[in-house]
């Protein structure tokens, strides 16, 4: 059985497509398929997926509409990860993901407006019964930012929004929009344990795919 994974967040710019992407990348290069489903009507994972080359890839992308999502994770029963990257806004796709979604990650930067969608991705948890299954990926973190600010962040997640935050965070790199924008993973663009690829491949690591 696949693990299914919804990336979760309301607001779009989130790094919830970086995401996605990152973790289908450490899944093939540890020689496991992925199957991303989107539905964000927006198709940038989609359209990513359409300017890869890759021989033999492990990664594959349907689009398809919320209402068809059940059909489309039927159709993926054989792959070893389901990653499933939901629209950036109010809908029922993020409510409908985390139902059948055995982890829930939701990216946020250390913003105040990122901040501030955590307590509708929590009720959108609850409302699924997924509570238990939210964790926070902090994103985009810039290099200067300190151990500390991380730590602070993290802590004000926690005790405020009452969700558990991974431990790796998503620095700010230039790999992350060089290998999207010509159809790659972090992977295939620069040292397959380089420090982006390192904290993707953490990530991944969390989701205990077999």
């Amino acid at each position: 059985m696949p693990v299914i994974v919804a990336i979760v967040s309301p607001k779009g710019g989130a790094g919830k497509t970086t995401l996605t992407a990152g973790l289908a990348g450490a899944a093939a290069i540890c020689g496991k398929s992925c199957t991303i489903i989107d539905l964000d009507p927006q198709a940038s994972i989609t359209n990513w997926s359409d300017r890869r080359d890759e021989a033999d890839d492990k990664i594959s992308v349907v689009s398809c509409q919320v209402g068809r999502m059940k059909k489309a994770i039927e159709a993926a029963a054989e792959a070893d990860l389901i990653v499933i990257d939901t629209a950036g806004r109010n809908d029922n796709s993020a409510l409908e993901s985390a139902r059948i979604a055995d982890i829930c990650l939701t990216p946020i930067r250390m913003v105040v407006s990122e901040l501030e969608t955590l307590s509708a991705v929590r009720d959108i948890l609850a409302t699924a019964g997924k509570s238990d299954a939210g964790f926070v990926v902090i994103n985009g973190v810039h290099t200067g930012v300190g151990d500390k600010a991380i730590a602070d962040m993290r802590k004000l997640i926690e005790t405020d929004f009452s969700m558990p935050v991974l431990p790796c965070v998503i620095t700010h790199r230039q790999d992350h929009p060089t290998a999207f924008n010509c159809g790659k993973t972090i992977f295939e663009t620069s040292e397959i344990m380089g420090k982006a690829g390192a904290e993707m491949s953490e990530i991944y690591s969390f989701l205990g795919v077999e």
